[in-house]
């Protein structure tokens, strides 16, 4: 697997394990997609303004040979993006398995 398909693969990887998590442990952050989106689109503005503001200062970079090519934003490759979207989900997902978890000890049901 070259050096563009191996970062691709893991956040797949990823993406997958924090979809298994959500469908598992009940968390219904899937089934509630409108609130997630919402989140999510709100969320990513931030970063990638971050991000951007980052590149343009030199904070940091990409590397064009780890990554497949495609820059939503100068700068910014397609993989951050996926990432950012992922970090979101996640904090997401487990904040909604906290409270599963915490309803569901207190004898609970879960919405």
């Amino acid at each position: 697997m070259t050096a563009h398909g191996e970062y691709l693969a893991i956040l797949a990887g990823a993406w997958l394990s924090l979809l298994w998590v959500d469908g598992r442990y009940g968390t219904g952050v899937r089934r509630r997609w409108r609130r997630l989106l919402v989140v999510e689109v709100v969320t990513i503005a931030l970063f990638l303004a971050w991000d951007s503001l980052g590149v343009h200062r030199h904070y940091w970079r990409s590397e064009p040979g780890r990554v497949v090519g495609i820059w939503p934003l100068p700068g910014v490759p397609l993989e951050e993006l996926i990432l950012l979207t992922m970090i979101t989900y996640g904090a997401v997902v487990l904040w909604r398995l906290i409270d599963v978890v915490q309803r569901r000890s207190a004898g609970e049901a879960t919405p």
